[in-house]
């Protein structure tokens, strides 16, 4: 190996010294930081469902089977642009159904979401049916459903009212909110969403299947989770009274010429301002980078993805969000130090190589009745070249069983050919099992004695030159030397004075 007395070099040697120091103070003295150098990690990633997530959690929690909050053993996926999704109509929020707000803590009990508050009418020639119902449109979510009753023809209009509120000042400077779902809409239908005052001009929003596009569209289609928020006096007023709005008397829901079924699980008009469902992050001016979008309207049913949640408003503080989707990492630094374990074995059948090292790192993903999964798979980077790999396997449902002893392994050392790529270990995985990746490397002499001594300073090994329970006992070590990182770290060379590895 050929060193040079360059600036650099010794530079390199300096910061090598200064690692190999990080170890020992680590060993001694507990946790220390981990390097933010980039280091081969076999990674499982997907995108885990909650099933009811409270937004006060720290991310990735969730009840277990037993009820207790516990950890998914990962983290947010942070090159995803916007990792957490929901439906609007699925969330659990409390302010969603405080309208109409009243002077008296004692006068509040009215809500627009219970049925009771709703009267109908019916004009056609079928005397067709309207009806107003409880409903949820998810698990805790309350929400009013105005339905006909599947005979509304041309010219026919039915109506479902509420009128147990009355705003009187600044009219026009409060939002008509609405949170949806549009269980049916036949082609001819229409409804409309309206704000009335008491003579009879009204600002309406429209859920119409005709149309595409109009900054007074709810919705053009079936579907779930649409909102509507503007404010009244940036919509288009319809005289249908004096011309003038003022006092607002009542909220409408107009459906006509064909049958429609839609369940509000949000409605007010006395707000000055709307609901934030979070921030995206968008190209928003086509210059290819990406810029944030606060959300505060959905037009197009199903979810919205977002970048973080707490760039929901305030509202959304103590809120349930029922299904939320979040796309995650599942890697070495979210799991126990005692689930990886390493083995050494000096040996002379392995020219230009000193020995090898094993390395166990669990890859499975725990199951429960609040969690569901998509895409996921577990990957690995071929941060180096082939003939460094001797062996890379994966095991899947083999339960309590050590690593060492495990006879079922699918070999896919073959998949590993050039430096740089992602190989796929395992896109079958099954939540619930205990599943193991195993990498066999082979290492120089220097190598090979500075990652034994450096694992072996904090705890046990496995098999030969020690035997025992894997890294249980071995401390987070500091700089590059942290676990199972911390040994490709020093395969790979990214500490100088060690690599880079032969025919590297």
């Amino acid at each position: 190996m050929n060193f040079s007395t360059s600036r650099s070099t010794i530079g390199s040697l300096t910061l090598a010294t200064l690692l190999i120091c990080s170890v020992l103070v680590g060993a001694v003295g507990g946790v220390s930081a981990q390097s933010s150098e980039p280091v081969v990690n076999t990674q499982t990633h997907g995108t885990v469902t909650i099933d009811a997530y409270n937004v006060s959690w720290d991310p990735i929690q969730y009840e277990n089977d037993n009820g207790k909050l516990v950890e998914h053993p990962s983290h947010v996926n942070q090159s995803a642009d916007n990792p957490y999704s929901y439906t609007v109509t699925d969330v659990e929020l409390s302010n969603f159904g405080e309208f109409p707000r009243k002077s008296g803590e004692e006068n509040n009990s009215v809500s627009a979401l219970e049925a009771s508050e709703w009267s109908t009418s019916v004009s056609d020639t079928t005397n067709t049916a309207l009806t107003a119902s409880d409903v949820e449109t998810a698990p805790g979510v309350d929400a009013v459903n105005i339905a006909t009753g599947g005979s509304m023809g041309a010219g026919d209009t039915a109506t479902a009212t509420f009128s147990n509120f009355s705003v009187t000042s600044d009219e026009n400077k409060r939002y008509l909110q609405v949170a949806m779902d549009v269980n049916q809409l036949d082609s001819a239908a229409t409804v409309d969403v309206r704000v009335v005052d008491e003579n009879g001009d009204y600002y309406v929003a429209e859920i119409n299947a005709s149309r595409t596009s109009g900054e007074d569209l709810i919705a053009s289609a079936q579907g779930e989770g649409y909102v509507f928020q503007r404010q009244l006096g940036n919509m288009s007023l319809v005289a249908n009274g004096d011309g003038t709005f003022d006092n607002i008397a009542k909220t409408e829901i107009v459906i006509a010429e064909a049958d429609a079924d839609v369940s509000v699980s949000a409605l007010n008009v006395e707000k000055m301002s709307a609901w934030d469902l979070g921030t995206e992050m968008v190209d928003t001016d086509g210059d290819e980078k990406l810029e944030e979008r606060q959300i505060t309207e959905v037009s197009s049913a199903g979810d919205i993805s977002i970048h973080q949640l707490n760039t929901t408003g305030p509202a959304f503080d103590s809120a349930v969000i029922h299904d939320l989707s979040i796309d995650f990492v599942s890697d070495r630094d979210d799991r126990d130090s005692s689930e990886i374990e390493t083995s050494f074995n000096q040996t002379d059948n392995r020219p230009g190589y000193y020995g090898t090292a094993t390395i166990y790192a669990p890859t499975g993903l725990p199951s429960a009745y609040e969690l569901s999964y998509s895409g996921v798979k577990t990957t690995h980077n071929q941060s180096f070249l082939s003939d460094r790999y001797i062996e890379v396997s994966h095991a899947e449902g083999v339960g309590d069983t050590n690593p060492e002893n495990i006879s079922s392994w699918t070999d896919i050392t073959s998949s590993y050919s050039s430096e740089g790529t992602t190989v796929t270990v395992d896109d079958t995985i099954q939540p619930g099992q205990t599943n193991y990746v195993v990498v066999k490397l082979q290492l120089v002499e220097s190598e090979f004695n500075m990652v034994k001594n450096a694992f072996a300073t904090g705890g046990a090994m496995m098999g030969p030159g020690g035997g025992g329970d894997g890294l249980g006992n071995l401390p987070l070590i500091g700089g590059a030397l942290t676990t199972l990182g911390g040994l490709w770290a020093y395969v790979k060379g990214l500490i100088p004075f060690i690599g880079p590895a032969r025919g590297a």
